[in-house]
């Protein structure tokens, strides 16, 4: 990812799937947490979809205090900024990080 540290889309799409994957094989939550708090740093912590999957990947580290702060912070932010359905998915997380648990993504189904 240090090759492209201008495309934060892409560098957080990487740290949620490293977060919250179904497939344990592929989940690194330290690596999650490294790349999430690159994007957050560049934007100032001011992005409430980054501040979302810094939550989740310090969660998948067990740092539920940190995944609850940056939770917080993000679904207040997302509210704030009229982004309801950013809101309502990081407050259900939310309550899974105060109950000290991981967000995992519903595993794709085969048609």
């Amino acid at each position: 990812m240090r090759q492209a540290p201008d495309q934060p889309r892409a560098i957080l799409s990487t740290a949620w799937l490293l977060a919250v994957c179904p497939d344990a094989d592929v989940r690194n939550g330290r690596e999650a947490v490294r790349l999430a708090e690159e994007v957050c740093r560049a934007s100032g912590y001011r992005s409430p979809g980054a501040l979302g999957v810094l939550a989740a990947a310090y969660a998948e580290e067990g740092r539920y205090e940190e995944a609850v702060r940056y939770a917080e912070r993000a679904f207040e932010m997302a509210k704030a900024g009229g982004g309801n359905k950013l809101a309502h998915q990081i407050e259900a997380q939310l309550k899974l990080y105060k109950a000290h648990r991981s967000y995992r993504m519903r595993p794709e189904r085969n048609r």
